[in-house]
């Protein structure tokens, strides 16, 4: 595989905006799981059939799973957007169309790191409601839908985008 050239790609407002809201999601993650997991029954449910009925259970500390492996994942894609010039592109990576084919790929890939970051808030929010007693089911059809969507026409716009640049 080829490698583009090496090259730096600042930063611009939106792009520090984003890596902001990531940032407040993923201390959101700790935060509300540390001031609810007192508050959480021993046991709460870790598996939800597709009616959204609680389907198996486990000990209370499972809901540190979402903390952690947000912030993994969010530190792995912050990671590999570092290095733009190793992505796979869909047309040729030369000196001239470099800068605006990583920015826009690596502004793509934060997008992603920023709703797979608030996925999880949402993921953990209602999973908290459900092993408080809130609510008896988890309801996240809508969620899950518009991040495949949106990640999907992320995917289609910076594939068609970059064919343009």
């Amino acid at each position: 595989m080829k490698q583009g050239p090496q090259i730096q790609v600042s930063l611009q407002a939106i792009d520090w905006l984003l890596e902001i809201i990531g940032l407040i999601a993923i201390f959101f993650l700790f935060f509300y799981t540390f001031s609810y997991y007192d508050s959480l029954p021993a046991e709460i449910p870790r598996h939800f059939g597709f009616n959204g009925q609680p389907d198996a259970y486990s000990s209370k500390i499972i809901i540190w799973t979402f903390p952690i492996l947000g912030l993994l994942l969010y530190g792995f894609l912050r990671l590999i957007n570092s290095f733009p010039h190793t992505f796979n592109y869909a047309k040729e990576i030369t000196e001239e169309n470099a800068l605006e084919q990583y920015r826009l790929m690596t502004r793509v890939l934060r997008i992603i790191n920023v709703l797979t970051a608030l996925l999880f808030c949402s993921l953990l929010y209602n999973l908290v409601q459900v092993g408080l007693g809130y609510r008896e089911e988890l309801i996240l059809s809508l969620d899950i839908v518009l991040y495949v969507v949106v990640v999907l026409g992320l995917s289609f716009y910076s594939f068609y985008r970059s064919k343009r640049l």
